[in-house]
C-alpha cells in the first residue's frame, strides 16, 4: 500500500526565531504536538510523544535552522503508522 501524504500550510505572524523555537523546543512542541514531548530535535534525533495516553516515537529526519524541521512518528509497536511532518519557514517571510 502506499504511503499517505498531508499537507497543511499554516501561515502564522511571527518572527522566524520565535517560531522555530515553537518547533524545536520540546516544551514549546507539547502545545503543537500532545500532552507531552521528550524528544533530542538533532537530525538523527529519537524521542516519544504522549498525547490522550498515547505513545508515539518521533526520529527526526531533518534540522535546518531556522526554516525546516522534519521528523517521523509512529504509535508504540505498529510503524506502518509512520507519517512524516515537516514544519517550514516561509521563503517569504523576514528572518
Amino acid at each position: 500500500m502506499d504511503p499517505t501524504t498531508i499537507t497543511r500550510q499554516v501561515d502564522l505572524d511571527t518572527p522566524a526565531d520565535e517560531l522555530w523555537d515553537m518547533i524545536s523546543n520540546p516544551d514549546h512542541l507539547a502545545a503543537w504536538l500532545g500532552d507531552s514531548v521528550d524528544v533530542d530535535v538533532r537530525p538523527g534525533g529519537t524521542g516519544t510523544v504522549v498525547d490522550d495516553d498515547i505513545v508515539r516515537h518521533v526520529q527526526i529526519e531533518e534540522v535546518s535552522q531556522p526554516r525546516r524541521l522534519s521528523f517521523t512518528w509512529w504509535e508504540s509497536g505498529d510503524r506502518s503508522t509512520c507519517p512524516t511532518a515537516s514544519r517550514r519557514r516561509s521563503a517569504s517571510r523576514p528572518r
